[in-house]
């Protein structure tokens, strides 16, 4: 959405593993203030430590034992290796009226570690002075869960946490085990990749907690927040780690450059972990956040993993609320849950996937997508056509002289 100064812009990868592509299936990287704000490690075929821009770990992602995607097993094509394990596009809306959303079933790629990878984004740009992302994330498998949330590439930042994280004096902190640290000597060399986080800080997170990337030396022009909710008891790494360049030439070794990164762990000793990530990504214009809290809002019958009611009240007194629910049958392990959810006070609920309702002093507006009703605040909405279904045949984007940005279906 925008242009210039205002273009906001979301990119998430859903890709096969066609020789190059690598173990990024659901991350993504985001577009505003004029630059690439969290961006991606780019692949530099000869330079040592390579490899660390293969791993799901150095993407905006969740990291699942603090293994890699498998990516599973392909054909040999013409001597090179096609895996078909991409992720899937469950649910798409191109955000015409200043909502977009995308729902990413990541499990296929991740089936070594993931009975679960459901990636639910929503890009609000109903207002391109203050927009924001949504990140909601269903994880389950494995004893470990590292969310992890990487600073720009492009630009010098520093991290800053809201609540005190204390510095860990190791130079490899995060390796475990038996891991040892061996400097990379060749782009094939394999190593503990956790060895790149350098520089640790380290806390307990309390309910709701902020991580915020700063430009460096504080101009204040390219930052960015990470809000996050409800994860307490959970632990917070907050570290640097490197980036070999920001050009296309092959440097030396993988330490031209460096960025701040973190982690939100989840762990347990054993069975399965079963985590929900609920977060909000906000771009802050001048250095000045203008959303003054995130919150999760009970939830009727009680604390549940299938489903989020998200709250994000701003300076100016504007409060957007959303439900968003992650049943979904066709989603690899997302056939739980219940179709109709609600909140605790039964001032909003939702019958189907999403609802949001954005209360501001100039008047009120509401989304749905792929509901039948939404109730929020005494009013209810019913909406007419829900969600199309079919083989899509073709695509119309408005960027090459289409009238709509759209997916053309043959069904109904």
């Amino acid at each position: 959405a925008g242009s210039g100064a205002q273009a906001v812009q979301l990119n998430t990868n859903l890709s096969t593993e066609s020789n190059h592509m690598r173990a990024d299936v659901g991350a993504f990287t985001l577009w505003a203030l004029g630059t690439e704000l969290l961006g991606n490690v780019r692949y530099f075929n000869g330079t040592p430590g390579r490899q660390f821009g293969e791993q799901i770990l150095s993407h905006n992602a969740v990291t699942i034992d603090r293994s890699n995607m498998s990516r599973g097993t392909g054909w040999n094509v013409g001597g090179r290796d096609h895996v078909f394990t991409p992720g899937h596009l469950m649910l798409y809306e191109p955000g015409n009226n200043g909502l977009a959303v995308i729902e990413i079933d990541a499990q296929r790629p991740y089936a070594n570690k993931a009975s679960r990878y459901q990636r639910i984004l929503i890009l609000n740009t109903a207002d391109l002075a203050r927009p924001y992302l949504i990140d909601v994330f269903r994880v389950a498998g494995g004893t470990t869960h590292d969310y992890t949330l990487h600073g720009s590439i492009r630009y010098d930042q520093v991290g800053e946490s809201s609540f005190t994280l204390t510095p860990n004096p190791a130079t490899y902190p995060l390796l475990e085990g038996s891991e040892t640290w061996s400097e990379p000597t060749s782009s094939g060399s394999s190593l503990p990749y956790y060895g790149f986080f350098r520089n640790v800080s380290s806390g307990t997170a309390p309910e709701n907690f902020q991580i915020t990337f700063r430009e460096s030396p504080g101009t204040g022009k390219k930052d960015a927040r990470l809000w996050v909710t409800k994860q307490e008891g959970a632990t917070v790494h907050l570290a640097r780690t490197p980036i070999a360049a920001r050009s296309n030439s092959e440097p030396a070794d993988f330490y031209g450059f460096w960025r701040p990164s973190v982690i939100v762990r989840k762990r347990i000793s054993s069975g399965t972990q079963q985590s929900l990530f609920a977060n909000v990504i906000e771009p802050l214009r001048d250095g000045l956040s203008t959303i003054q809290s995130v919150q999760q809002l009970p939830l009727a019958g009680g604390a549940t993993q299938e489903a989020v009611a998200l709250r994000i009240t701003f300076t100016d007194g504007r409060i957007d609320t959303y439900l968003v629910n992650l049943r979904n049958p066709r989603v690899i392990g997302g056939n739980t849950g219940n179709a109709t959810i609600a909140t605790a006070d039964g001032r909003y609920s939702l019958t189907g996937r999403l609802g949001a309702h954005l209360q501001a002093t100039s008047g009120s507006r509401i989304w749905t997508m792929a509901a039948s009703s939404f109730t929020y605040a005494g009013n209810t909405h019913t909406p007419g056509t829900q969600v199309y279904t079919g083989n899509i045949t073709g695509v119309t984007r408005q960027a090459t002289g289409g009238a709509n940005d759209a997916f053309i279906v043959s069904g109904t």
